[in-house]
């Protein structure tokens, strides 16, 4: 995966300026995550039950059960590596 930097300042106001091809590609509403190590800028779905629905279909016919049990095993394997 490739990715790009944009550089922006905030103006007086505390406000970011995001170029209009950005905003084309993203939106223009946007979560501002804190972490420890910074700032994480995550767009708003355009439709986000769209969104939600393909991420449910990604799914197949996965229960609850084996839903739980596959999270459980990832979280065992990325605290014992």
């Amino acid at each position: 995966m490739q990715f790009k930097m944009l550089s922006t300042r905030c103006d007086p106001k505390g406000r970011l300026y995001l170029s209009r091809r950005i905003r084309a590609q993203y939106g223009e509403q946007f979560i501002v995550l804190e972490k420890p190590d910074g700032l994480k800028l995550l767009a708003v779905p355009f439709d986000p039950i769209a969104d939600l629905e393909q991420l449910g279909t990604e799914f197949g016919d996965a229960t609850n059960g084996n839903l739980k049990q596959d999270i459980h095993k990832q979280a065992v394997s990325e605290l014992d590596p």
